[in-house]
């Protein structure tokens, strides 16, 4: 909600708004506008470990204003410093324009590899884009655990 909040995320080739529309909850979302497609670009929370093990799954309410769809990868890690791919939870979403919520069931996190991701220390949850352009946006809000 609060411009303070930007500052949690890491970015790589987007930028980051507060904004109203997309807003699912209170009064304002986050807006997530690509600068750069080459690479991944994304948004990654990573600034403290988190325990997720009294949720069921995590949600978020995102809106895709455009007309081609958008490709989304979210991911978790339950390792420090960006481990390899083997050693993380990556899920791709394909999003059609309009609002979408989308929820990952926690009990199902597994690695790349097969392995159960610790929940009690998740150090890294994100987004980022593949087959986007300059100028693709997406509007993230309402990230939340459930029971």
């Amino acid at each position: 909600e609060s411009r303070l909040e930007l500052d949690r995320w890491t970015i790589n080739g987007v930028k980051l708004l507060r904004s109203s529309v997309g807003a699912s909850e209170g009064r304002f979302g986050l807006c997530v506008v690509v600068e750069s497609p080459t690479g991944y670009p994304g948004l990654f929370l990573s600034r403290s470990v988190q325990d997720w093990s009294r949720w069921r799954r995590i949600c978020m309410d995102v809106e895709a204003p455009t007309n081609s769809p958008l490709g989304l990868w979210i991911r978790v890690d339950d390792h420090p410093d960006n481990p390899p791919y083997l050693e993380r939870f990556q899920k791709h979403f394909q999003l059609e324009a309009g609002f979408q919520t989308l929820c990952l069931d926690l009990a199902s996190l597994r690695t790349e590899n097969g392995r159960p991701l610790n929940l009690r220390e998740i150090h890294a949850f994100g987004f980022f884009f593949d087959g986007t352009k300059a100028g693709d946006v997406l509007y993230i809000d309402y990230l939340r655990g459930e029971n």
